[in-house]
């Protein structure tokens, strides 16, 4: 494998995914940039929806239906295969909760989402944040909400606005069945089932890997990857994974219900850490933080707690 980059490569991480790959096929890999013009996914059965089965006129493609969320910052990639019905009133239960629950960030991030502006964290009670042309201002911030360490930095506690841990996880493989090739997706078919029924259990524990790196170590682009385990590795691994990052955030879990999924094994679903782009750096070695978060629950969370931590210019 052999890497191209501006700065000097993090061998270890060179190897670590040479590691992964030992194990793993990638199915598909889609890197989105601002600059690129929009790009719409197909099925050679058009006008039919990849999700509910159903065919026009029975329902209507008329929107634009965002392969990744627009609050992510994806403004060029579409599916033509997913309907109006089930993106505007499905889809978007679960797209909803996983911005509530990235909202915060995505401010102190800087990303931005519908009419291309950066969302405004105004929640009752709490700071409210608005990240400007120069600067991010933080204001009515309650004592209680600030500590201040020994050497200088500040940290704030911002409550993450409510949302379902299991909706996040629909969320995100929504995204990964939206980007698996139409040859490819018979082996999903009982994953899109899946999907598309409430009350249909996890066949494994849904876990998320989530990563973020400091919030002035940003890339430009979208990454998505899906990872196959190879026919021939006996390892308690999961049969599909799937990788998003953007900016400085990453997501990583298993998609569920693959027809070549072990059966009766007790699986790692967080095999490894699959490689931001900014890991490849050695100039950002250990900068990368990751947390394994359960969302297993479909109990709507409330006043969880996050913590910046604001190092130098406060003014």
């Amino acid at each position: 494998m052999k890497i191209n980059s501006d700065y000097p490569i993090n061998k270890i991480v060179e190897i670590e995914f040479s590691e992964i790959l030992k194990d793993y096929n990638i199915l598909v890999t889609k890197k989105i940039k601002k600059e690129y013009n929009k790009e719409f996914l197909v099925d050679s059965d058009p006008n039919t929806c990849r999700f509910c089965g159903k065919s026009y006129p029975e329902v209507k493609f008329e929107n634009e239906a965002h392969t990744i969320p627009e609050f992510m910052g994806n403004k060029n990639l579409f599916s033509k295969f997913e309907c109006d019905t089930c993106n505007n009133s499905y889809f978007s239960l679960f797209e909803n909760e996983m911005a509530n629950y990235m909202l915060s960030h995505n401010t102190m991030s800087g990303t931005k989402s519908k009419n291309n502006k950066i969302p405004k964290y105004k929640l009752k009670g709490q700071p409210q944040i608005i990240n400007g042309p120069e600067k991010i201002l933080i204001s009515k911030v309650p004592d209680s909400a600030l500590k201040e360490a020994s050497d200088g930095s500040l940290s704030i506690e911002i409550k993450i606005p409510s949302y379902i841990p299991e909706f996040i996880y629909r969320c995100l493989v929504k995204i990964g069945i939206s980007l698996v090739p139409e040859k490819n997706i018979a082996v999903y078919k009982d994953t899109i089932s899946w999907l598309m029924n409430l009350e249909i259990e996890q066949n494994l524990k849904p876990f998320m890997l989530f990563s973020m790196y400091p919030f002035d170590l940003q890339t430009s682009e979208i990454i998505c990857t899906i990872l196959e385990l190879k026919d021939e590795c006996t390892k308690n691994f999961p049969h599909s994974i799937f990788f998003l990052s953007y900016n400085n955030f990453a997501f990583q879990i298993h998609i569920p219900y693959s027809l070549k999924e072990k059966i009766g094994m007790n699986l790692n679903v967080i095999p490894f850490a699959f490689p931001m782009t900014l890991d490849l750096s050695k100039n950002f070695e250990g900068m990368r933080t990751n947390n394994i978060i359960d969302l297993s629950s479909k109990e709507r969370i409330r006043n969880e707690i996050v913590t910046y931590t604001i190092i130098g210019d406060r003014n």
